[in-house]
């Protein structure tokens, strides 16, 4: 294992209820991304441990292999411990690595809803957007063109954008807030 990403999602479904908070961890692989079996995530603090073994595996271009799992969620009712974690990286040979990566996030966030965002981080923060295909697949993540003040000229440079998704990162924390999706009905994107 060459490095982890791990990255804190909070998730608005929708404008009235509550976000929801998972981890997305992913381990830069130094053999062949298709040989990973398994990822082991331990709070060092709290000994709780999650296993992932349906992972997804990607290269990024020809230098570096990914694997990992973007869905690690708290049991019901509690949250993500906060602070330093292991993470365990387990071959189909049984070759194991062990590596480390820190969650840090505000819990207020989670007592809020998506329209107290952008307002309520008290950090500095980055505007991103999602953009998906009819079939809910990501074609585009990144800045938003100040072209793009509503679906129809975001179609214009991406012809097969019909949902989107207004993301906040705040990279003090490596937090994600993604407020809800939007679609063809919604007239414009925020300024």
């Amino acid at each position: 294992m060459a490095s982890v990403s791990v990255m804190t999602i909070v998730d608005f479904k929708n404008e009235e209820s509550l976000p929801s908070l998972r981890l997305s961890l992913f381990t830069e692989t130094s053999s062949d991304v298709q040989r990973a079996k398994k990822i082991r995530a331990v709070s060092n603090e709290t000994g709780l441990s999650w296993m992932c073994s349906d992972l997804v595996k990607f290269n990024e271009g020809s230098k570096k292999s990914w694997a990992g799992y973007a869905n690690i969620v708290p049991a019901e009712g509690s949250l993500i411990p906060e602070g330093n974690w292991s993470v365990y990286y387990t071959d189909c040979a049984e070759e194991s690595w062990e590596g480390t990566f820190t969650v840090k996030y505000n819990a207020d966030y989670l007592q809020k809803h998506a329209g107290d965002f952008p307002d309520c981080i008290n950090s500095s923060n980055t505007e991103k957007i999602a953009v998906y295909s009819a079939e809910g697949k990501l074609i585009y993540f990144g800045e938003k063109k100040k072209t793009w003040t509503d679906i129809s000229k975001v179609k214009n440079d991406i012809k097969a954008a019909v949902k989107y998704r207004i993301c906040y990162f705040i990279s003090t924390e490596n937090v994600m807030i993604l407020m809800p999706e939007q679609g063809e009905k919604e007239n414009t994107l925020p300024e």
